[in-house]
């Protein structure tokens, strides 16, 4: 998986587990433990990408919309 996939994958996965539970970005930063900010440039093509840490904290925290996929 490329970098550019990888980080479309995780905005995905972020994406539907918001859906799934109603969330806003707001929430979803607390959530995550990060800033507003970062979440947005997570969400967005042209952002940051995201570090293994981070990505761990997500693969936890929305374990069950992996589960389902």
């Amino acid at each position: 998986m490329t970098k550019i996939e990888g980080k479309k994958y995780w905005a995905d996965v972020i994406l539907r587990f918001m859906s799934l539970h109603q969330l806003d970005q707001k929430e979803m930063a607390q959530r995550l433990e990060v800033t507003e900010s970062t979440l947005s440039g997570w969400l967005n093509p042209e952002g940051h990408g995201i570090s293994r840490k981070n990505a761990e904290r997500i693969r936890f925290v929305c374990r069950d919309v992996i589960a389902i996929q």
